[in-house]
């Protein structure tokens, strides 16, 4: 009988106890038991299989190119990703959180306008008018505050060069 060594390749014509585990294993599961080719992975073999069996014949787009619109640009390297989460129905964190913030914004521009709107009429030294300029300061810190949170983690995980800039916190005190 002819030990073998840890690390060595069996004798010709003879398998060793791990090999013959892997034989069992594949013959066992049905999709494992494709042959391979030593210029063939498993995951390749799983591919052909399945399309000898025509599991990628009726999918959408089936023998078409991919289609490539403009938000394709935006993801740079992760495109096909980002198109294939698109083609599902999703859309990348950091879209979603760009049409938030672009449904957000305009409820921070109008309360900051409104807050310009009014110190143009309201006397700041009246105590009435000051704490109703006050309450429309804070109204405005407030939205842009949350606003810029979301902007932040927006930029965090945007690809480069799509950044939505700030909304300015302090716009009311270089307004007034």
């Amino acid at each position: 009988m002819t030990t073998e060594q840890p690390g060595s390749s069996p004798p010709p014509g003879r398998r060793s106890d791990s090999a013959s585990a892997e034989s069992a294993d594949v013959a066992a599961h049905p999709l494992r038991a494709v042959a391979l080719d030593k210029q063939d992975t498993w995951l390749d073999a799983q591919i052909r299989t399945a399309q000898e069996q025509g599991l990628f014949d009726n999918l959408p787009g089936h023998g078409k190119p991919l289609s490539w619109d403009a938000t394709d640009d935006l993801a740079g390297e992760h495109w096909l990703g980002n198109h294939m989460l698109k083609q599902a129905g999703f859309l990348p964190d950091w879209l979603e959180a760009r049409k938030e913030i672009v449904a957000e914004r305009p409820a921070a521009e109008a309360a900051l306008a409104e807050y310009r709107e009014q110190s143009r009429h309201l006397n700041a030294a009246n105590p009435t008018d000051a704490a109703h300029l006050d309450r429309l300061v804070r109204r405005y810190v407030t939205l842009a505050t949350a606003l810029n949170t979301r902007i932040d983690t927006h930029n965090h995980r945007c690809p480069d060069g799509q950044q939505i800039p700030r909304m300015p916190e302090d716009a009311t005190r270089r307004w007034g």
